[in-house]
């Protein structure tokens, strides 16, 4: 497997490098499922030989961020190598997913914002070559099914209560990085305390609970046309809504036989 030339627990990688030494990451590990050709794995028990040498290959790669000799060290698969798949939604992630995904998951709490993520994506795959049909795009959502709307409903309030505002806390702080224990929970969530201008701020997850924090107080025209703002949400209700943002939207609907 791949050696990394640089290792930090202290330092936290910039989200543009993490996309740089993702690439090269990738680079090594097709370079490794292609050392072995196609007819390299013998496997014959009455000669008792197991893969014919002059068909698997080193591979000799030297970069910023890693150093393999390989080859693999296991024998290459039928279908040559695994599925690329990709998450992430940031403008660094769209153009990886763009250049190397044959497979995307992405989360996305409104419709618009999908079909701005899918309409993206292909166009960007286009743009380098690519066939963008090639391309599936996987959004994720936490569907909640019941014979009636009533039923539906019921089952998306019982998984709400079991929520545990420490552990959502938790979440958030990682997504958004503010700590909120000791905040109250029924208090206007702090929208000032978002650092939308740090290192964090391009980062796919926290762009969209930011989005979902300032959806949930829509600014409105008046009658005589003044734009005034709704009151904000309080934190309990961003915690409820944000724990979708780690993986999915949430979809509230009746069997139809």
């Amino acid at each position: 497997m791949p050696e990394r030339r640089r290792i930090s627990a202290c330092r936290s990688t910039p989200h543009g490098d993490r996309y740089e030494e993702a690439r090269e990451f990738l680079e090594v590990v097709t370079k490794l499922w292609d050392s072995w050709e196609d007819e390299a794995l013998v496997a014959d028990p009455d000669s008792g030989v197991f893969a014919d040498t002059d068909k698997v290959h080193s591979i000799d790669h030297v970069g910023k961020h890693y150093r393999v000799r390989g080859p693999l060290n296991i024998a290459r698969g039928p279908q040559g190598r695994p599925v690329y798949v990709q998450a992430g939604s940031s403008d660094d992630g769209r153009s990886f997913a763009a250049q190397h995904a044959e497979a995307i998951f992405t989360a996305h709490q409104t419709l618009a914002s999908a079909q701005s993520f899918y309409a993206d994506i292909k166009t960007r795959a286009s743009a380098l070559g690519r066939q963008p049909e090639h391309i599936r795009v996987l959004p994720g959502i936490s569907p909640y099914l019941g014979s009636m709307q009533a039923e539906a409903d019921r089952l998306e309030e019982e998984l709400n209560e079991l929520i545990q505002p420490a552990a959502s806390l938790e979440q958030l702080k990682r997504m958004i990085g503010i700590d909120l224990r000791g905040h109250d929970l029924d208090a206007p969530f702090p929208r000032h305390l978002v650092d939308t201008k740090g290192l964090n701020a391009v980062a796919s997850r926290f762009q969209l609970v930011v989005d979902i924090i300032d959806r949930e107080k829509p600014m409105k025209a008046d009658a005589c046309g003044h734009i005034k703002r709704h009151p904000p949400a309080h934190l309990k209700d961003i915690l409820l809504t944000s724990r979708f943002a780690k993986n999915s939207s949430s979809i509230v609907a009746t069997l139809v036989y």
